[in-house]
This record gives structure tokens, sequence and C-alpha cells, in this order.
């Protein structure tokens, strides 16, 4: 099963292929399949299907849903989304070293 899901913000994207979400930094989240039956009947909108997912830092899991497909009620899986309001944790500041005579260096420069 292969998914493809909008990439939004400034997280970078989720690659998914044959149920296996691949986050950034090597997080991975596999997809099980809810099992789901048939149902017919237009007047009567079948159960939410639960799915639990662990978090993942920067993206919700947003559910499932059910829709009209015609003749039955097709289950939409749901998916991992970028969290809007996510903000990554500060990058730790460079490296910093004072030199004889009270000069600071910082970001790496050396000084020979």
């Amino acid at each position: 099963m292969k998914h493809k899901h909008h990439h939004r913000g400034g997280h970078s994207h989720v690659r998914v292929v044959n149920g296996r979400y691949m986050f950034p930094g090597g997080v991975v989240r596999v997809y099980k399949r809810p099992k789901v039956r048939r149902y017919y009947d237009i007047h009567v909108r079948p159960t939410v299907v639960v799915e639990h997912y662990d978090p993942v830092p920067g993206y919700v899991w947003v559910r499932g849903n059910w829709g009209w497909g015609g003749s039955e009620w097709v289950w939409t899986p749901g998916y991992w989304s970028a969290d809007v309001a996510y903000v990554a944790p500060a990058p730790p500041p460079p490296p910093t070293a004072t030199v004889q005579g009270g000069v600071t260096v910082s970001g790496g420069i050396s000084i020979r």
C-alpha cells in the first residue's frame, strides 16, 4: 500500500512506502491497516475506526474517516501530517574559546 501526503510548513517531508512512514532523523512508524467491514446503508454512517500511533515530534496523526462511495461506505485511512504549531528545539550554540589576549573565537574559527 502506498500513500502520498502533502508537505506543509518548514518540516521535512515524510516518506511513505508500503505502509512505512519514514520521518527525518530515522524515525519509522509502520501503518497497520485496521480490519474494516463493508457497510451499505446510506442512512447509517459506520462508527469511526480507532487508529493509534506513538507521537513523532513535529507531526500529528490525522485520523481516518468514512465517506460515501456511491454504493457503500469507504474507509479512508489516517496519515501523518506536519504539525504547523510545532517549534523545533533551537540548535546548540557554536563552541567558543578564549585565546591569549582576551580574543573570543566562535563558530570553529582558529587563530594561529
